[in-house]
């Protein structure tokens, strides 16, 4: 069973909202992606949860003590290298961990039904078990998106640049806390190096979304797609038919 999360929420954001903001604090659909994410978590049994900040982190501090409807018991890591690759954040969490945790993409829209597929797992075998998407004709951005080889229940490969990949990473990832062991002070590692790593030694396996929706926000175009994909889809954005188009079917 998954009882915490990790959510590194470090990076400086990307003037998706037309303006310079953490990028946790990234608003689509009236809410903070820190927000959406957190309360996501909170109805799936999730109360426990490690977050890192780093740049202008105590906006994002104040932007959550202050919500009453978070109720979520954070633990709040500083991580003043936050210019650095996002393994310098999991490095700070990693003392807080000694079960296997959830980390998640702190710039990601997703349906909360996909965590579902992870909180009430027994046990993971593997050192990463990656939720991927393998309805790959909807993606976004497919050139930007993080591909995925898996082969025989395994991840064989993955990576921005892979020629051959049959799935996609959605930016939840459940993970031992020994996958961490191996950063290091001033490590300019990624967390997707790691996971790369895992999975050429046998070590990362996935599981399908079946078809919940999700949008990483880098950019302002894949912004205005997750505010499209909140109107058609409602804010549980599961996998059915959009909005509109089932009152159209209904009438």
């Amino acid at each position: 069973m998954i009882r915490r999360a990790i959510l590194p929420a470090a990076s400086k954001g990307r003037q998706t909202n037309g303006h310079e903001v953490p990028a946790a604090l990234t608003e689509v659909g009236g809410s903070s992606l820190i927000k959406r994410t957190l309360l996501a978590l909170e109805h799936h049994g999730i109360h426990d949860v490690v977050v890192v900040i780093g740049y202008r982190g105590e906006e994002i501090r104040r932007h959550v003590s202050t919500d009453r409807e978070i109720t979520a018991r954070i633990v709040w890591v500083e991580n003043p290298e936050w210019h650095l690759p996002d393994g310098a954040s999991l490095r700070r969490a990693r003392p807080y961990l000694d079960e296997p945790t959830l980390v998640l993409g702190s710039e990601l829209v997703f349906a909360p039904e996909m965590l579902g597929l992870v909180v009430d797992q027994d046990e993971f075998a593997a050192e990463a078990t990656l939720l991927v998407d393998r309805k790959l004709s909807r993606v976004y951005d497919l050139s930007a998106a993080i591909k995925v080889q898996t082969a025989a229940g395994r991840i064989a490969k993955l990576g921005a640049d892979l020629a051959e990949f049959d799935a996609v990473a959605t930016g939840l990832t459940v993970i031992a806390p020994e996958l961490l062991d191996a950063l290091e002070p001033g490590d300019s590692a990624t967390f997707l190096s790691l996971l790369q790593r895992a999975a050429a030694e046998g070590r990362a396996t996935s599981m399908d979304v079946n078809g919940s929706q999700w949008q990483e926000i880098t950019t302002p175009e894949t912004r205005l797609h997750a505010e499209w994909l909140l109107r058609a889809y409602g804010d549980d954005l599961s996998g059915h038919a959009p909005v509109s188009a089932r009152a159209a079917t209904s009438d």
